[in-house]
């Protein structure tokens, strides 16, 4: 064959295998065309997968494009490669968000005009995007009375997306502030504690209506434990509805007192064996200061100062001396008008009265007039506050009023105090409506030295400046809290209050009296002298063991 054929056939082979390869390539690259989406669209938060770009996926494909540098929660187009069995193809890819936020409703209770935050009234929030909650318009329309009402709470997400959920609510109308309970004023020695040791809050509660965790604060930043004086504390309560309330008490810091040492009694002499003479009696110690009960914690160490004459008040209950004592007398039978009735006998009256004191007059260190009882007392009634000795004076005016005879009790040691002593059901016992820290509704009432020793308040007195206290124990039958007796009780035994000795008499010796002159014939009468009747017994008979006459002041 020659070479010109030879270089022919060559050519045409060539051309043959060109047209072949050609027309496979063409085949190829419009099967990618037709296979492949020249645009994919996703929703955000959706996960971007090759199968996604194709209608049918062809075998051995992948993306070229790092779709690990894609943010699939925002918006945004983007250019991606692919790689088909050796072969590049490229789509375009936009990621868009058209699906609104889906929550749940969280019931409401909320009060009149006040508004919770809309946060806190859905919950399970689902979107791909942070999601704005917030109230529907014209959400104040729906607030502003009580009542059951649905209000709309709005998602929006950031693409604008939005959905709004209906959450039922509770509308309460509340105008009343939280309730402070359990406020007292305070007594203290200087240095008892230091600057903020002392809890004031302790035994204080705040209760309301509707709050169940109302705020209660106290504000003592004006007590000085280190310096003697009077303080002023304030207790603030709050609650949702943003109803508030003020309570104040006074913090009396007083200074040390020096303890009273306790006299040595003298040792009684024994008799001398060689004279047998009886010794001498010796001279009388005085009696010591009865020390101050172990149940108050506060004003323990005392120095005795000189004891307080009782006031001159009218004797049984016998006001009306001046004007002033008429009209404390006249404001204490309106206040036990209204609480006591016609059957009840004179120590139930005045228990309800001491009660009433105690619970409707509030403690105020410069409330009353100390000048004068019957002052203080009108003050006490009519304004309902008192410090210890405008107690005392209510008091006064109750057992005046009554016709029980009363005296005045003074504090000996530590900070000036008074309270009652009152002659009821037979004898003397303490009263005081004082209230004091930690004694909650209880008072003294009908209490017997023992007992008001025991009592909060130091009651310390000299006890022989006084009338000789019953010691009968009545306590069992009264309810502090109601102001009311229980029946069965006790009289007093006639030894607290003793009845004077009769004096006994003497018959008086008679003597002989001078008869007439005889005539001078006559003999002398003779004289007869009488003789006293021998050894002559009282006539006063005594009297049995039996409660004594109230006693007058």
């Amino acid at each position: 064959m020659s070479t010109a054929k030879k270089i022919l056939i060559g050519a045409g082979c060539t051309v043959v295998i060109g047209a072949v390869i050609g027309t496979a390539y063409g085949i190829r690259a419009n099967s990618l065309k037709n296979s492949s989406l020249g645009e994919v669209t996703l929703e955000c938060g959706q996960e971007i997968t090759v199968d996604k770009f194709f209608d049918a996926v062809p075998d051995d494909v992948s993306f070229i494009t790092d779709i690990s540098q894609i943010d699939v929660n925002k918006e945004g187009s983007y250019q991606i490669s692919i790689n088909n069995g050796g072969y590049v193809t490229k789509s375009i890819l936009n990621l868009k968000d058209t699906t609104a936020p889906s929550a749940d409703p969280v019931p409401q209770d909320a009060y009149v005009n006040q508004l919770p935050d809309p946060n806190d009234c859905i919950t399970n929030i689902v979107d791909a995007h942070e999601v704005k909650v917030e109230y529907e318009a014209d959400v104040d329309k729906k607030i502003n009375a009580p009542g059951g009402v649905m209000i709309g709470i709005v998602l929006t997400d950031s693409c604008n997306n939005k959905t709004t959920v209906e959450v039922p609510f509770n509308v309460i109308e509340d105008n009343y502030a939280p309730m402070i309970k359990g406020v007292t004023d305070y007594e203290f020695e200087v240095g008892e504690f230091k600057s903020g040791g002392f809890n004031f809050l302790d035994g204080i509660t705040c209760e309301d209506d509707y709050d169940k965790d109302p705020t209660l604060t106290v504000d003592d930043s004006k007590v000085d434990f280190s310096k003697a004086g009077e303080y002023v504390l304030t207790y603030s309560s709050s609650d949702d509805a943003g109803n508030g309330r003020e309570v104040t008490a006074m913090v009396l810091v007083t200074a040390k007192a020096t303890p009273t040492p306790t006299p040595t009694a003298t040792p009684t002499p024994k008799p001398d064996k060689k004279t047998d003479k009886k010794p001498k009696k010796p001279t009388a110690t005085p009696t010591p200061t009865p020390k101050p009960s172990d149940s108050d914690s506060h004003r323990r160490k005392s120095t005795p100062t000189p004891t307080a004459k009782p006031t001159s008040a009218p004797s049984s209950g016998k006001s009306g001396k001046t004007t002033k004592a008429k009209e404390a007398v006249a404001k204490a039978r309106s206040v036990l008008k209204g609480i006591t009735t016609s059957g009840m006998s004179k120590e139930q009256k005045a228990f309800k009265g001491v009660w009433w004191c105690h619970k409707y007059i509030k403690y105020n260190h410069n409330a009353s007039d100390e000048s004068s009882w019957a002052k203080s007392a009108i003050s006490g009634f009519k304004t309902k506050r008192a410090n210890c000795f405008g107690y005392y004076s209510c008091c006064k005016a109750i057992f005046d009023s009554l016709g029980i005879s009363n005296k005045q009790v003074r504090r000996v040691g530590g900070a000036k105090h008074f309270w009652n002593l009152a002659y009821l059901n037979g004898g003397w016992y303490h009263c005081d409506s004082t209230p004091f820290r930690g004694a909650g509704v209880k008072f003294c009432f009908m209490m017997t030295d023992k007992n008001v020793k025991a009592a909060k308040g130091c009651h310390w007195f000299t006890s022989g400046n006084y009338p000789k206290r019953s010691t009968v124990d009545v306590q069992k039958y009264l309810n502090y809290s109601s102001g009311t007796i229980s029946k069965g009780m006790p009289k007093p035994k006639a030894t607290n209050t003793p009845t004077p000795k009769p004096t006994a008499k003497p018959t008086k010796k008679p003597t002989a009296s001078p008869t007439s002159k005889a005539p001078a014939t006559a003999k002398p009468t003779a004289t007869a002298t009488a003789k006293p009747t021998a050894t002559a017994k009282p006539t006063a008979t005594t009297t049995a063991a039996t409660p004594t006459q109230e006693p007058k002041d």
